[in-house]
C-alpha cells in the first residue's frame, strides 16, 4: 500500500463519512427542544399532531435551495397571553382576560410558503358582562382594535421565529458535519481505517495522528 499521509488519510475518512452525524431522522432534537422551551416563555405552546402518535406540528427544508425554509404551527390562549404581551399596549385584552373572557391565536405551518395564517377566536365583553352592561359596546370596540393590531404583530413575530429556527437548524447542520465533529463520531464508531485492493488495511492513529497498516488476514488472525 502506498502510504498516503495520516492528514490524507482522515480527510478521506471525513468526507466517507461526512453524514454520519446527521443519517438519522432525530439529530435536530435538542434543536426542537430548545424552540419548544423558547416558545413557552413566551406564552406559545407549540402545537401537536397526528392523532395517537402526537408529533410537532411544523414544516421545513434545508439547507440548499432558495425555497427553503422553516413553519410551525402553535397557539397562545388566555393567560398565556400575558407572557406574550404587556398590558400596557394591550390593556383591553388583559381585561378580558382577568374578566374571564376566552381568546385565542393559532396557526398552523405552511409547507408552501413557511408563511403561517392566524386564527382569532374571543369572547366579546358583551357575552361575560351581558348584553345590557352599558360599558360593553366601547370595551368590544377597543379589544376588536387590540386583537387587529396583535394579528400583525403576531405575523411579524412568527416570521422572525421560522427565520430564527431555520438559522438555528442550519447551524446546527453545520456543526455535526463539520470536520471536527465528523471525525470524533469516526474515532467513537471504530470507523477510523481505509483497506485498499489488496485487502491491506490502515488505521490513522489518534494519539499521535499517524498511522500503522495491517492486513486483513492478520486482523483475522488477531481475533
Amino acid at each position: 500500500m502506498n502510504q498516503p499521509s495520516a492528514e490524507q488519510m482522515k480527510q478521506e475518512l471525513i468526507e466517507e463519512h461526512r453524514n454520519i452525524n446527521v443519517d438519522f431522522d432525530d439529530w435536530a432534537e435538542p434543536v426542537y427542544e430548545w424552540f419548544e422551551e423558547y416558545l413557552a416563555e413566551r406564552g406559545i405552546e407549540w402545537s401537536k399532531e397526528g392523532g395517537a402518535t402526537q408529533s410537532r406540528d411544523m414544516t421545513w427544508s434545508g439547507f440548499w435551495s432558495q425555497g427553503d425554509g422553516f413553519g410551525f404551527g402553535g397557539e397562545i390562549v388566555n393567560k398565556r397571553f400575558k407572557k406574550y404581551v404587556t398590558e400596557k399596549k394591550y390593556p383591553m385584552l388583559y381585561k378580558l382576560i382577568d374578566d374571564g373572557g376566552f381568546v385565542k391565536m393559532y396557526w398552523h405551518g405552511d409547507s408552501r410558503s413557511f408563511r403561517n395564517t392566524i386564527n382569532v377566536e374571543a369572547e366579546s365583553f358583551g357575552q361575560i358582562h351581558g348584553e345590557d352592561h352599558p360599558l360593553k359596546d366601547i370595551w368590544d370596540v377597543e379589544v376588536d382594535k387590540e386583537i387587529e393590531r396583535l394579528e400583525s404583530d403576531l405575523d411579524e413575530d412568527l416570521e422572525s421565529m421560522n427565520k430564527m429556527m431555520y438559522r438555528k437548524l442550519e447551524e446546527t447542520y453545520d456543526n455535526l458535519t463539520s470536520d471536527k465533529e465528523v471525525w470524533e463520531s469516526i474515532v467513537a464508531n471504530d470507523l477510523n481505517s481505509i483497506t485498499n485492493d489488496e485487502g491491506e488495511t490502515a488505521w490513522v492513529s489518534v494519539e499521535d495522528e499517524g498511522f500503522e497498516i495491517q492486513s486483513i488476514e492478520e486482523v483475522t488472525q488477531d481475533e
